[in-house]
């Protein structure tokens, strides 16, 4: 078929021509006629010409605009080869019909339609605000996205985790590059700073005036002082003094209402202040005043961990609920765990 078609087409091309010539030699016969002020015999051979050189011109044409064109085609070249002599005929084909050639026509559309499939009806799960991957994903953007407010829209996005993990978040953003980030990240990790300061102030004028006779007031400072060696929002001796504070008002706690969440509370500084002898006999009194085993996991592992006691630390881990009240290294060591661990 392409080798006949071929063929088809240089014979069109041919007979085109060939239609074409005549009609130019017709209409030069009618030029020579008008020049010699023969008006009718002039007339007479560019009337002539047109039949040849309308059907030369329609057949030079692509194939499509030749099945499209009717009537009207033929009667546009028929008027521009009567109304020009030689030059609308030959402007045509050689300037017109190459172009029109050379465009392509629209094709088919090569795809199908296909049905819409049928969406879940449950909401897609969110990534839970505790995982390892929210976590790593922040910190990855502000590790490596070169857009400085990818960067910031990452610390800002960062809000919305416990203020327990958003701290290491937010000293990354110090260590940016940019200053627009840095500042971002100073003013969040200082509004923390100066919102705690805010609950300690609040609660200690409360203690002015509130007898506290079960020493929840006193109980809930010395949370908060916890909070700055948890957060690492204080370090080296400027810790240990508020660790000590935190202390003190758990002992006036403890004096007015002793119970085994105080001692795991007392056990909780003592980590943060490194006397781990002192935080693992908390730990023992408070098992001994009733609180059970796996309540006291999270501490025991961490006990574990600082002081090298890997077989114990399996052990802790094991009892250990994924829960919010892990330190960010020992989160990382259980997801570990968790992931690593055989069923």
């Amino acid at each position: 078929m392409p080798h006949h078609d071929f063929w088809n087409r240089l014979a069109r091309t041919c007979i085109a021509l060939t239609l074409l010539a005549l009609g130019v030699g017709l209409e030069l016969f009618a030029i020579a006629r008008w020049l010699e002020n023969d008006i009718l015999r002039g007339a007479f051979w560019h009337l002539l010409a047109l039949a040849p050189l309308t059907v030369a011109l329609k057949m030079g044409f692509p194939k499509h605009m030749r099945r499209s064109g009717g009537i009207g085609l033929w009667l546009l070249l028929l008027c521009i080869s009567a109304l020009m002599p030689l030059i609308g005929p030959l402007g045509l084909a050689f300037f017109v019909l190459p172009a029109l050639h050379r465009a392509r026509p629209r094709r088919p559309r090569h795809w199908r339609l296909v049905p819409r499939p049928e969406y879940p009806q449950q909401a897609l799960s969110v990534p839970d605000a505790q995982s390892h991957a929210l976590r790593s994903g922040l910190a990855s953007v502000l590790s490596h996205a070169g857009d400085t407010a990818h960067r910031q829209r990452a610390l800002i996005q960062a809000q919305h985790l416990p203020r327990r993990q958003v701290v290491t978040l937010m000293r990354q953003g110090l260590a940016d590059g940019a200053d627009d980030v840095r500042l971002l990240g100073y003013s969040m990790l200082n509004a923390l700073e100066n919102d705690l300061e805010r609950q300690i102030r609040g609660l200690k004028k409360r203690l002015e005036t509130d007898e506290d006779a079960q020493g929840r007031i006193a109980e809930a400072i010395a949370r908060l002082y916890g909070e700055y060696g948890y957060l690492e929002l204080a370090q080296g001796s400027a810790l240990g003094v508020l660790l000590d504070e935190g202390l003190e008002y758990l002992h006036q706690a403890q004096q007015r209402h002793d119970t085994a969440a105080r001692w795991k509370l007392r056990a909780r500084l003592y980590l943060l202040h490194r006397r781990y002898d002192d935080a693992h006999q908390s730990l023992d009194k408070a098992a001994q005043r009733g609180l059970a085993e796996k309540d006291l996991a999270d501490l025991r592992a961490e006990l574990a961990l600082h002081q090298r006691r890997l077989p114990d630390l399996r052990h802790q881990l094991k009892l250990l609920a994924y829960s919010n009240r892990q330190s960010l290294a020992l989160r990382q060591l259980m997801e570990y765990w968790q992931c690593n661990s055989p069923n």
